[in-house]
């Protein structure tokens, strides 16, 4: 792969992660939003797309 190729798929993969931490920032962000019976849920979900977020870094390193 050349530098320009393994540049661009570092972007597209840095675009996601940055996408992935928006929606768990939107998730918890809902749940306080909404009352404390869909908090507990919201936080799991935003958990859950920093998780992703960490996997998809992790294929990079």
């Amino acid at each position: 792969m050349s530098v320009e190729q393994d540049l661009e798929e570092l972007k597209e993969i840095l675009e996601l992660v940055k996408d992935l931490m928006s929606d768990a920032k939107s998730e918890i962000k809902a749940g306080f939003l909404n009352g404390y019976e869909d908090l507990e849920k919201s936080i799991d979900r935003g958990f859950n797309k920093l998780y992703e977020a960490t996997q998809e870094i992790d294929k990079v390193i």
